[in-house]
Formats: structure tokens, sequence, C-alpha cells
């Protein structure tokens, strides 16, 4: 009997101990204190719960946006540069994939502090649940910021398009060579990837990647381009983009003008093409759903979401064609001279690397025959995603 008594009086305090805890937590959190260490941030001597910015690693966190946002790098790349730069995380520790992927997605760098996102629920057992987001305790410091709100808007977005896309596709998003994901089979839908093979010289190509896993039933696309040539005629191209840049300039203006003019006649209002959107978006989140709990494949995915894509694609060019005003040329006119600033650093580099293309190129399409389709990533990001920067036959 004595025993039970203890016990339970001992249940009872480590319960008003949890409670006490938790009242700690809620009030620290309550006045946006950080119980954590976090990279880019130093504990201030004598308030362990409070930050300042430590400038030298503050620096390396605006790089890592940089590379993410404006040159193309992904996670695992730019994890591999800061390692071979020697430069390590807060515990002095090497950079991963999950270590940089942590930092584009902390929103303490723009100033915001989020606590309770978990809570243990059972003091006894000590597992953690979730937290419903309206739930969460928000509180804004825009004295700890070191990245602004637009860039870390811009990495949540392509972070999701690329989770998206991996999901529905199975491409990664790779910086790793030249040509990788840009290059896309038109007839089954996977990437090109990378063949090396050496007989007195090397030679290098560039074949379908679904048709070489999956063998010739899956796909019928037997373009083989090597990457010299390819490559060759890329460079071409742009060198005549840059003799003629006030005509390239003209022709741009003039057909944003006139599908601007032709889509904003008959196009819907901005609420209704949003509405549509999500619609869309949720449809498509019901079969990602359905895959992640194994109910339908992968191959049952990518057929059930092949139209639902097409139309959010639609969608989201007509939205931008109607948010886009007329009245902001000098936007047009920027995003023109940083397309042109970038040509001209392609061809004035001898190594050109995967990130200089895709600050140009959206895609490259390569059909079965040899038809190769690359398209201007300055089109699309202007809502004209069918044009393209040209097409040649290839064999």
């Amino acid at each position: 009997m004595i025993l039970v008594i203890m016990a339970s009086l001992a249940q009872e305090e480590s319960a008003n101990t949890s409670k006490r805890i938790k009242f700690s937590k809620k009030l620290n959190a309550e006045k946006g204190k950080v119980p954590n260490l976090v990279y880019g941030y130093d504990k201030i001597i004598g308030d362990y719960f409070n930050l300042s910015i430590n400038p030298y690693e503050a620096d390396v966190v605006r790089r890592i946006y940089k590379m993410y946002t404006e040159d193309g790098y992904g996670a695992n790349k730019i994890s591999k540069i800061l390692n071979s730069e020697g430069i390590t995380t807060k515990r002095g520790c090497s950079w991963t994939q999950n270590g940089v992927s942590r930092i584009l997605t902390n929103q303490l760098y723009i100033g915001r502090i989020i606590n309770c996102k978990e809570e243990i629920k059972d003091f006894l057992t000590g597992v953690r649940t979730s937290v419903d987001e309206e739930n969460w305790l928000i509180t804004d410091r825009p004295d700890l910021a070191i990245v602004d709100a637009m860039t870390f808007e811009k990495a949540q977005k392509m972070l999701k398009k690329n989770k998206d896309t991996f999901n529905i596709t199975g491409r990664r998003n790779s910086s790793k060579h030249i040509f990788s994901t840009l290059l896309h089979c038109t007839d089954c839908g996977y990437s090109f990837r990378r063949f090396e093979r050496t007989y007195k010289n090397t030679y290098v190509t560039w074949g379908c990647s679904g048709r070489n896993a999956k063998g010739a039933e899956s796909c019928h696309n037997t373009t083989s381009l090597d990457e010299v040539e390819l490559l060759e005629s890329i460079r071409s191209y742009l060198e005549k983009l840059v003799v003629d840049k006030k005509a390239t300039i003209k022709k741009v203006v003039a057909d944003f003008k006139k599908n601007y003019k032709s889509n904003d006649e008959n196009s819907k209002t901005e609420k209704e093409l949003q509405n549509e959107m999500k619609l869309l978006k949720k449809k498509r989140q019901k079969y990602m759903d359905m895959y992640e709990n194994e109910i339908i494949s992968m191959a049952e995915l990518k057929l059930q979401t092949a139209d639902i894509n097409r139309d959010i694609g639609k969608c989201e060019d007509k939205l931008k064609i109607v948010q886009y005003n007329l009245s902001q040329g000098s936007q047009l006119s920027n995003n023109l001279n940083e397309t042109f600033t970038s040509i001209e650093e392609i061809l004035k580099t001898e190594d050109i690397t995967n990130e200089m293309l895709k600050k140009v190129i959206d895609r490259i399409d390569v059909s079965e025959g040899g038809k190769v389709d690359i398209y201007f990533k300055l089109y699309k990001d202007i809502g004209l995603d069918e044009t393209f920067l040209f097409n040649a036959d290839r064999t």
C-alpha cells in the first residue's frame, strides 16, 4: 500500500513537471524565443533562448539560397560545394542534402519563429504528435531575418515543383552533366540519360532512359544525340540571337502583346482561373495520395494525372497573362536583358554548365525520328510556352 501511494505521488509529480515544462515552453514561444542551435545564429550569452545573427554563417545561408534559386544547383550539389570548400555545419560536421534542405525550408531565416509544431500528449510514453497548423505559435522577428521573403518564397515554389515532378514522373532535378534533366523523350516522358563509350577517343551520347531501363517495348524512341554536336548547334543558334538582338527582342515583345491581347479579350477572370487551378490541384493530390497509400501504381498515377497536369499548365499560363499587365513593359525588358546576359555568359565560356543552360533553356523535347525542339525559358516565363527556341531534324 505504501509503494502504491508513493508511486501515485511520483506519477502526480511527473504530471505536474510536464505541465510546468509545457507552460514554460509556451511562454518562451509567445515571446519569440528559440531553444535550438540554428546555423546562421549565435546564442546570446546569459540569455540562452535568444539569438543574434552570425555574419559569416549568414553569408553562407544567403549563398545557399542563391545557389538554389538562381544558379540552379540542387541540395545535394550545394552540400558537395560547401564540403569541398571546407565549410562545416554549426556542430562542425559535413553538409548533407537533408541539412541544406532544412536551411531552405526554415522560416526563421525570414524572421518568422514557429514553435509548438509538436507536443507530447502522454507524459508517460513521451510520444510526440503533430499539432494542427492553426495551433502553431508564430512570432515575427524581423531583426533575425537573413534572406528576404521573396527569395524564400521562390525557394519553396521550386522545392514543391521538384517534389511534384519527382512524384509524378520519377525525375529528379539534377545538374550533374551538361544536359541533365533538360532532355525529355516525347514518346514515354522519361529524361534522356548520358552514355559514355571509349574507342580510341571518348564519345558521349544521350538516349532515352525509359527505353534503356524498361526495354524497346516501353519506348519506340531510338534517337541518340551526340553531346558535342548538340552543344555546338545550341551555341551556333545563340550566337545568331546575339547578332540579331534587336530583331529578337522585337519578336518577343510582339509575340507577348499578341498573346496578351488574344488571351485578355476572351480569358476568364483571375479569381476564376485560381479556383479552377485549385480544383485541378486538389484532384491531382487525390491520385498522389492514392499512390502514397499504395492503392494505385506509378503507371496508373501517370495515366490519371497526365491530362490534369496539362490542364494545370494551361491554367497557369493563362493566369500569368491575366496578371501580367502590359504597363509593366519594363519588367519584360528586364527579363530580356537578363536572358541576353545569360546567353553572352554562355558564349564567353568554354566549359558550359547545366546551370548556365537552364537560365536560358526551359526544356529540350526529343521525338522519335530525331526531331529536337528546344524551348526558350523566357517564353514560358511570360506565358508563351508553346513557342520554342528552334527545332532541327537530327539522326
